[in-house]
């Protein structure tokens, strides 16, 4: 009997305690809206920014976006519509957007396919996180029945997201369908006001966590590239992550995926660090990927994203290639494409002084990214189309997810041309295998469509590396068998941007060494042509504008049986106008598997420059220009470049005697001092910023002499109020050098 009594106690008290947690979460759950981006406190000063540009261009480009034919394709219309709505709404008040956000909404939730867990696993997803990121926005027009409504229809989707996924799916923790799948429920029940499991959203964040970290790395030394190439950074990112880590962040500070994996800070540059001003079917913009080949510049937001993500050092930098890639000196689109133009609404950074990234030394740093994928990355500048960037890849981490066998192969894009490409996605065959394995820029064991290619996923390591003042550099690589059946494959790739090779714009030195690495490869969009000369052992690439790539085999000697051809594409590229779903390639042969070819870019006009070489290969060999006395040598463990003025070996990290330093204290509640140094004498101004971009204090100096300074702030605005508790940048300026760093006021 007394056992009996205890077991009635403990049933009771266990649904006493059930109650309670559900009171507890519909508390969390239930108050104002919206809540996930913003709150309602932020409403007056998006409004405001309607007056000002770039915002009202933004504006507009949202407003077209509530309409089906803005959207040139099918897929998922009328979710973005629907969110595009509801933002609309927010700016305005108006609420016959929000009235066309409930239509588009209510067509959503009503679809047969909601909740089912047979439905590819991707649209269900974008229907998830478009109803709950409208249904935050348009909270306070609609009516309770129908907000009821919505809410208990998102608790149903995001419940058969998270326990099942949906079909399709690539269940590789690393895959970005398990970052948007968790990412899409996770919003779900961070706006809905039903009751949910609350251990349902901790394993949202876990397992977003999770794809971070076996995506993109999680060492320090990681640079946020994606393992699926850049088309698995934008639509991810742009469409969910990003949304999610703001909105889950905004709900608990201890969960932001800022502070909780450094390599997030990194992921939405990688947008940024690689895009070119290539002219791309009406926009302005390609970049070289690897994994699946998306050479298409299109962020879905992430453009904008990277303003709330990325350290704080970057913003300047950021702001700039924004501009002349999607803002008022790009295609002026605002990365707008879904509804990624509200991302730039929400975080451009109006009053920061936009700088050049190449004066950012943690920008040009993180071109060299160690401890993530292995993207190594080589760049001029930017600003316009005489921009070159050239990328090697290493593949650190092998295969995660889906994408190429890309390992110690390269691109080159620049000049408005893409000169060296990947070949789109799988799909299309060439002799019973994906036909894009077909189109590396790497060491092939057989002619790649004498027979079927038979891949794997192993990993590159590094052997050494390093970057030149002219951040130009070099990296040695090597992989014990590369992924398309190469043994022992070693390469060396050096970029040099410096001008010493005569007029050229940039020349580059491909070394290879391997056991069975029959023929050497490069490919390039089909409407640049290839022209062989095999009697002096040389190519050429003629790109837009007669520019030309030239290729020149220093080794092997003898007869090489160049060949040049045309080969179908994985999937096609947009270039100029045209889309392009070929690619012409050239190859050549070796009976040791050993190749040292360079590659001088030039524009109409110039001279390539005649480049000797002395040496064996593979061995201490030099390529040598005797009309400028400069030379490049390449040994087994290091590159040395040679030119009148001496070696250069300096790293471009070197202190440039401009340095601003970490405020003290940080956090801070009565004063803190800035300490900064300058490396000549000049204007000086120090600006205390908002987290939306407001100018709150500024110091100017003007002519400050070289050398180290100290300024004390008291926390008050230009008027002299208190600011309240809360993060807030400054910025130092000084001639053409800038920096941007964090700090926090406590009260």
């Amino acid at each position: 009997m007394r056992q009996h009594k205890s077991s009635f106690i403990i049933k009771h008290f266990i649904q006493l305690l059930t109650i309670i947690i559900i009171l507890f979460q519909i508390e969390l759950s239930a108050g104002e809206h919206p809540r996930l981006l913003f709150d309602q406190t932020d409403i007056p000063e998006l409004r405001t920014k309607l007056a000002r540009e770039p915002f009202q261009s933004m504006f507009h480009l949202i407003e077209k976006g509530t309409g089906s034919t803005f959207y040139s394709s099918t897929d998922y219309v009328v979710d973005h519509q629907a969110v595009n709505a509801g933002f609309m709404y927010v700016l305005t008040g108006d609420t016959s957007w929000a009235i066309q956000a409930k239509t588009l909404s209510e067509s959503l939730i009503d679809l047969a396919e909601w909740g089912d867990k047979s439905i590819k696993g991707l649209r269900s997803y974008m229907h998830a996180k478009a109803v709950a990121l409208t249904y935050d926005f348009c909270f306070s027009a609609w009516s309770e029945t129908f907000r009821k409504k919505v809410s208990e229809k998102l608790k149903i989707q995001a419940d058969m997201i998270h326990d099942y996924g949906g079909t399709q799916q690539n269940t590789n923790a690393a895959s970005n369908w398990q970052g948007n799948r968790f990412s899409a429920a996770g919003l779900c029940y961070l706006v809905i006001d039903t009751p949910f499991d609350a251990a349902k959203l901790k394993n949202c964040w876990q397992k977003v966590v999770l794809y971070c970290q076996e995506n993109m790395g999680d060492s320090p030394d990681s640079r946020g590239w994606n393992i699926e190439g850049i088309g698995y950074t934008t639509y991810p990112f742009g469409q969910f992550i990003g949304a999610y880590g703001i909105a889950q962040a905004r709900q608990d500070s201890t969960k932001d995926l800022r502070y909780h994996i450094e390599s997030v800070r990194w992921l939405p540059w990688t947008i940024y660090a690689n895009g070119c001003r290539i002219e791309n079917n009406g926009y302005i913009g390609l970049h070289p990927d690897f994994g699946d080949d998306n050479a298409n510049l299109c962020g879905e937001g992430t453009f904008g994203l990277a303003f709330y993500y990325c350290f704080e050092e970057f913003l300047p930098g950021l702001k700039f290639w924004y501009d002349k890639l999607v803002g008022k000196e790009g295609d002026q689109r605002y990365d707008q494409f879904r509804h990624g133009a509200i991302y730039g609404y929400l975080y451009y950074p109006e009053a920061l002084t936009a700088v050049n990234p190449m004066q950012i030394p943690k920008w040009t740093d993180g071109f060299f990214d160690t401890g993530g994928n292995g993207y190594f990355t080589y760049r001029n500048d930017y600003q316009d189309q005489d921009d070159i960037v050239a990328q090697m890849y290493i593949k650190l981490r092998g295969n995660k997810g889906h994408n190429g066998p890309d390992a110690l192969s390269f691109r080159i894009f620049g000049l408005n041309t893409p000169w060296a490409v990947g070949g789109g996605r799988y799909g299309l065959k060439l002799n019973g295998h994906d036909a894009y394995k077909s189109s590396m820029n790497t060491l092939y064991p057989f002619d790649p469509e004498s027979a079927e290619l038979k891949t794997n996923g192993n990993s590159g390591t590094i052997i050494h590396f390093e970057q030149w003042t002219d951040k130009s550099g070099y990296v040695i690589s090597q992989i014990r068998q590369n992924n398309l059946g190469v043994d022992l494959h070693k390469r060396w790739f050096v970029s040099d941007f410096s001008h010493i090779n005569g007029d050229a714009e940039a020349v580059f030195i491909i070394g290879d060494t391997s056991q069975n690495g029959f023929f050497w490869q490069i490919c390039t969009l089909e409407c640049c042509p290839i022209r062989i000369d095999e009697a002096n052992q040389t190519f050429i690439i003629t790109g837009a504008d007669s520019s030309t790539l030239l290729g020149r085999v220093l080794y092997p000697q003898g007869n090489l049986e160049m060949q040049a051809r045309k080969r179908i594409r994985g999937s096609n590229i947009s270039y100029q106008g045209m889309s392009y779903d070929e690619n012409n390639y050239l190859h050549f042969q070796s009976r040791d598997g050993d190749y040292l070819v360079t590659l001088s870019l030039a524009k109409k006009g110039q001279k390539h420059p005649e480049l000797g070489c002395y040496g064996n290969w593979p061995g201490d060999f030099y390529v040598v220009n005797s009309k400028k006395n400069s030379s490049i040598a390449l040994f087994s463990d290091k590159v040395q470049k040679t030119y009148p003025n001496g070696i250069d070996t300096v790293p471009s990290t070197e202190k440039t005697g401009f340095t601003l330093n970490e405020n003290y204290p940080n956090p801070f509640n009565q004063e803190t001092f800035f300490s900064y140094s300058i490396a000549e004498t000049g204007p000086v101004e120090l600006k205390i910023f908002n987290l939306l971009g407001q100018l709150i204090y500024s110091f100017s100096v003007p002519e400050e002499a070289a050398g180290s300074h100290l300024l004390k702030w008291n926390g008050c605005t230009r008027e002299g109020d208190l600011l309240p508790t809360g993060v807030y940048l400054y910025q130092l300026t000084a001639g053409n050098m800038s920096q941007t760093k964090k700090l926090i006021i406590l009260r």
